[in-house]
């Protein structure tokens, strides 16, 4: 077998590092958005029905 070329070399290194990114980013945004719904959950625990019902309607004017 023929030793691989130093182009073939680079565009490997460059599709490893482009998934390992690409991961780091999911995994970023999962994490982002299941914090996000905890803290959510939190919230509504501890506000009043009244201020929770006041904050949904504005935030859909």
């Amino acid at each position: 077998m023929s030793k691989p070329s130093k182009d073939n070399q680079d565009t490997e290194k460059l599709l490893s590092k482009s998934a390992k990114g690409v991961t780091f980013l999911l995994f970023g945004q999962v994490f982002t958005k299941f914090s996000t719904f905890i803290l959510n959950q939190i919230l509504i625990s501890y506000i009043s029905p009244k201020i929770f019902g006041i904050n949904a309607f504005l935030e859909f004017l």
